[in-house]
């Protein structure tokens, strides 16, 4: 699977998604070209055995040719789906594979959130006490969640407007700063 973003975080280019789009054109067809090429081998194989039951077929009686072209007929019947399972065999550790990858990056974003969520609080603290007696109370702030509560922010930022970032400033003044003594803070 090609990946969406450089390692540097920025956007690929259309260019770019074009070019990623072919290499995995590309992959795809050498796959399919390879499993033609495996399946091409057998039947070149029973080929073979045909030719050979062929040039030996004035020598064996009839009874004996028909045993013998149906055995052959029954290897590669054989041989075939044996192939066939261990294709789909593959593919299926393939979607396990796949399986277990998403469930890892749910897992890590549900830790993700769940430390978002063990970090908020709703009240601020009333008194020393519950900073450990110390004068000074430090927030930190997490711009993104902000910007995503206020709908004109989360419009700036999909317009990828420099505008978000003032107006999580504003909305970090408003309604934390200028209220201070609403929320008792000294």
């Amino acid at each position: 699977m090609p990946k969406r973003c450089r390692n540097d975080g920025n956007k690929l280019s259309k260019d770019e998604k074009v070019r990623q789009k072919i290499k995995a054109m590309i992959e795809k067809t050498k796959s399919l070209q390879q499993r033609r090429q495996q399946e091409v081998d057998l039947l070149k194989i029973q080929q073979k055995k045909l030719q050979s039951l062929l040039s030996e077929s004035s020598k064996i009686d009839g009874k004996r040719l028909k045993n013998e072209i149906k055995n052959i007929a029954k290897g590669y019947k054989d041989s075939a789906k044996e192939y066939k399972m261990k294709r789909k065999q593959r593919l299926k550790n393939q979607r396990l594979q796949r399986k277990k990858e998403k469930a890892e990056i749910k897992r890590r974003k549900e830790e993700y959130f769940d430390s978002i969520n063990k970090a908020r609080i709703n009240v601020l603290p009333q008194n020393k006490q519950e900073i450990n007696d110390s004068n000074v109370l430090n927030i930190y702030i997490d711009g993104w969640n902000i910007i995503s509560c206020d709908k004109l922010c989360r419009k700036q930022m999909r317009k990828k407007r420099a505008n978000a970032i003032s107006t999580f400033i504003h909305l970090i003044k408003t309604n934390f700063i200028d209220n201070k003594d609403a929320l008792n803070l000294q």
